[in-house]
């Protein structure tokens, strides 16, 4: 993100927290992205009905799920599925022109059939000279359909590819946590049941790491919630620069992440786990401004391994009982599931 657009962002959010607060909107991820949008104008229809309900004294907190769904989820449903459609326009009409084109191309041929036929018996100038003639015309007009045809496609592939832009950015938006740029919650949902799908099929491993940023709460108070978005992107790129293939970091809500690790057994979920652990640990943040130091900042894991035939739920649910392990045990540390399930002596990081 450029510099200007983490000013702008920083700006946006000093006007909406106030804003947030006055109505007694909880600061929920989907509750901050309604308002960002509300104060960034960028949604004209969701500002509209905002301020309709301000101007009537309605209370807009419990307004707010239906129109997060209406405004943010269905809108970029909406756009996805408009863009799809007038792609299925343009191939049809792709289609169209070509089946045009062929059918001259038939014509023409046609047109040369008859023309030999009528040069085979017995001819004289004025009758060659008027075959010369329709040949002439009709390879012209094929000509011009063929110029015509390519002419269409040409501004017809343009269009496709400014369109399957438009879908892949629609489709990253989707996919992508706002503010961290890593996969998002339902990205997570959707690849989760996929490997356990493939699990079950294949007996392949699948690591699971539930990953909570230590006394999230004070940075924010202490230092603003700038500081703690800033502190969120930071974990979120450390966490990327750590993990490789097919792993895939997500955001879960709030202030914690959820890392999937295919093909990869408890022992070594547990060792990136620590790497990651222990990164978090050595780094030093500061304001970007002053410089002021934010003070070692730290994070919890919980690790776990997908067990065959079990829900996802279940799957979950160990993860996150090991992260709450971690928490309860003085916090900066992994905590593997075998630790707490198997009891079983393995060694805690931290």
């Amino acid at each position: 993100m450029a510099d200007n657009e983490v000013s702008q962002a920083g700006e946006i959010l000093r006007l909406i927290l106030p804003m947030m607060a006055k109505h007694a909107v909880p600061v929920l991820p989907r509750n901050y992205a309604v308002w960002y949008e509300y104060a960034a104008g960028n949604n004209a229809p969701l500002t509209a009905e905002i301020d309709d309900l301000l101007g009537a004294e309605i209370s807009i907190a419990p307004q707010m799920e239906r129109l997060f769904h209406t405004y943010i989820i269905d809108a970029q449903f909406r756009a996805t599925s408009e863009t799809r459609a007038t792609l299925n326009e343009l191939l049809e009409t792709v289609s169209q022109t070509v089946e045009t084109a062929n059918d001259d191309i038939s014509q023409y041929e046609d047109t040369l059939s008859g023309a030999m036929r009528g040069l085979g018996g017995e001819s004289n100038a004025q009758k060659l000279r008027h075959t010369i003639e329709v040949l002439t015309y009709e390879t012209r007009s094929v000509r011009q359909s063929g110029e015509q045809l390519r002419s269409k496609l040409v501004a017809s592939r343009r269009e496709a590819e400014a369109l399957r832009e438009e879908l892949e950015h629609a489709r990253q938006a989707a996919d992508t946590d706002p503010l961290t740029g890593v996969a998002n919650r339902a990205v997570f949902q959707r690849s989760l049941n996929e490997l356990i799908a493939e699990a079950q099929q294949g007996g392949t491993d699948i690591g699971l790491l539930m990953v909570d940023i230590d006394h999230f709460k004070a940075i924010n108070d202490n230092h603003g919630h700038l500081v703690g978005d800033r502190v969120i992107r930071f974990l979120a790129k450390l966490m990327t620069e750590r993990v490789k293939g097919r792993d895939i970091v997500s955001r879960y809500g709030g202030e914690e992440f959820t890392i999937l690790l295919p093909d990869t057994d408890i022992a070594g979920a547990v060792t990136v786990a620590e790497n990651i652990r222990d990164a978090m640990e050595k780094s030093r943040l500061v304001r970007s401004g002053s410089k002021e130091p934010i003070g070692q900042v730290t994070i919890s894991i919980g690790a776990a391994t997908y067990r065959v035939d079990e829900e996802a739920d279940e799957f979950l649910d160990r993860a996150d009982q090991a992260l709450y392990h971690s928490k309860q045990n003085g916090r900066n540390r992994v905590t593997s599931e075998l630790a707490i399930f198997d009891r079983q002596p393995v060694a805690e990081a931290g």
